[in-house]
């Protein structure tokens, strides 16, 4: 395994090139940071052995594992968003490609799913999302981009039924019904952290809840998406900047006393 976590497994090429992420991470090794890989906790390494061994420790587990919905449990040809897009980017691509997708929901992993199967070659791309327009989740370059690239985006409707590969949609405020049927149906309704590991650690709805980036455990801090739920990669970096602030003030403090 190497370093870089879904930055390097789930994100896109197209999106982040590895090119800049290997370089990012070079740069953090030559500051000095020793980095290990294939170290599980809650495994083979737990909390407390890593409390023992360092001052201070920093949660950033991230939200790697996709959420799906009870509708689709027993359908055929169903496959989670994050699921797809590690498939996609560990093949480098090379991955057989359906002749039409529908994905359903319509944050930046849905836009993300529907850019890297079209760049594939699919022909057919839809994306059907519960939120309208106006308060659509997906920032709107990557709505653009994705749109751009010959992608059907569908606003305001949500599952009700399944059968087969045809799924029906209600709309969310109107009366309107819409059936559409694809080879491969593909799900980005949200992520969650895998948190059963950490149980000395209080988390509510899969968000850590901390003071200034500390939890209930003062040894103990978290950051990224596990604090402020499912964000960006550049928000994901901001707080673990400004934990990585709170560690220090922590350690100066037990230092003086």
């Amino acid at each position: 395994p190497q370093p870089g976590g879904w930055l390097r497994h789930g994100i896109p090429a197209f999106r982040l090139p590895q090119s800049v992420l290997d370089q990012e991470i070079a740069r953090i090794v030559e500051m000095g940071v020793n980095i290990k890989c294939n170290c599980e906790v809650g495994g083979s390494l737990s909390l407390a052995q890593l409390k023992a061994e360092y001052r201070a420790v920093l949660m950033t587990v991230g939200m790697s594992c996709g959420s799906g919905l009870p509708l689709f449990e027993q359908a055929s040809h169903v496959e989670i968003a994050v699921d797809f897009l590690q498939r996609a980017r560990q093949a480098d691509g090379d991955i057989s490609v359906p002749r039409s997708a529908l994905i359903i929901g319509g944050g930046d992993v849905a836009m993300d799913v529907a850019s890297t199967l079209k760049i594939l070659g699919c022909p057919s791309v839809t994306c059907v999302a519960r939120e309208e327009l106006a308060e659509f989740p997906a920032s709107e370059k990557e709505f653009t981009s994705t749109q751009a690239l010959g992608v059907s985006i569908i606003d305001g409707f949500t599952p009700v039924a399944v059968s087969g590969n045809k799924v029906t949609f209600h709309h969310v405020r109107h009366s309107g019904e819409l059936t559409l049927e694809a080879e491969n149906i593909i799900l980005a309704v949200g992520q969650h952290a895998r948190l059963d590991t950490f149980a000395e650690i209080k988390a509510q709805h899969n968000i850590i809840d901390t003071h200034n980036y500390q939890t209930d455990d003062p040894a103990i801090f978290a950051a990224g998406d596990i604090v402020k739920g499912d964000k960006t990669v550049v928000y994901a970096v901001k707080t673990g900047k400004e934990a990585a602030q709170a560690i220090h003030h922590y350690l100066e403090e037990a230092c003086s006393c």
